[in-house]
């Protein structure tokens, strides 16, 4: 369209003012928006934003809430079922919680590995995804070890600190199946029908959403991080 501007057009003026019309509103919009991951649309948005998809979302101001807001709500609208990850809610433990404590505390120690720092793939590569899940998933483990938080939330769940040692036996298992996972020709296909960044997407809900790394559709553990812990 700009190169569509720029040629003469003595005879239609209006035309040419047009296609210089729809180039602005086309600046404005992609200024107004931000893209999604999942589906390449654009959200518009009331203000202009600034949106990273590789890291989290600082809710301590309210352009972060605000950007938080939209994208929970254009999820919801268009792919319930995946949202954007940076999105998400943690998920906080209650005393009527029907959810087994281990879940939470599993819930706790991947948003904390998976977080800010870890290795983004640059390309849809086997060796830059695995690369980029075993560094976080590495972090989630040493968690229980070396951060002054994770008993802090075994009290707070109300438990001994042996429910520390079975969930980092369930990540370490974890590790093993997705391990072989990417290096299969699953994971070759998955790179074929999805672009990098909803790729990378699906990677970090399997760190931060509730239990998404037993159903996640990429890296699908099911049950069979049970029955091997069993």
């Amino acid at each position: 369209m700009s190169e569509f501007i720029q040629e003469k057009h003595d005879r239609n003026l209006s035309l040419k003012m047009k296609a210089l019309k729809g180039l602005c509103l086309m600046s404005e919009e992609t200024k107004w928006s931000i893209k999604c991951c999942v589906c390449n649309k654009r959200i518009r948005t009331n203000k202009k934003l600034s949106y990273n998809l590789t890291e989290p979302i600082s809710q301590d101001t309210n352009e972060g809430r605000y950007l938080v807001s939209i994208l929970r709500r254009h999820s919801a609208k268009e792919h319930p079922s995946t949202p954007v990850w940076n999105s998400v809610p943690e998920k906080r433990f209650t005393t009527d919680s029907k959810t087994p404590r281990l879940e939470f505390l599993i819930h706790q120690a991947l948003r904390a590995g998976g977080g800010a720092g870890g290795f983004v793939p640059a390309e849809l590569k086997q060796t830059d995804f695995l690369v980029s899940f075993i560094v976080r998933i590495s972090n989630s483990i040493t968690w229980f070890r070396w951060n002054k938080m994770a008993p802090k939330r075994i009290a707070r769940l109300g438990e001994e600190l042996s429910l520390g040692n079975s969930a980092e036996e369930h990540l370490r298992m974890t590790l093993k199946i997705v391990y072989g996972i990417i290096e299969s020709k699953q994971f070759v296909d998955a790179m074929s029908t999805h672009s990098l960044e909803q790729l990378f997407n699906l990677l970090m809900l399997f760190f931060y959403e509730m239990g998404r790394y037993k159903r996640c559709p990429v890296f699908p553990l099911s049950e069979r991080i049970d029955n091997e812990v069993e």
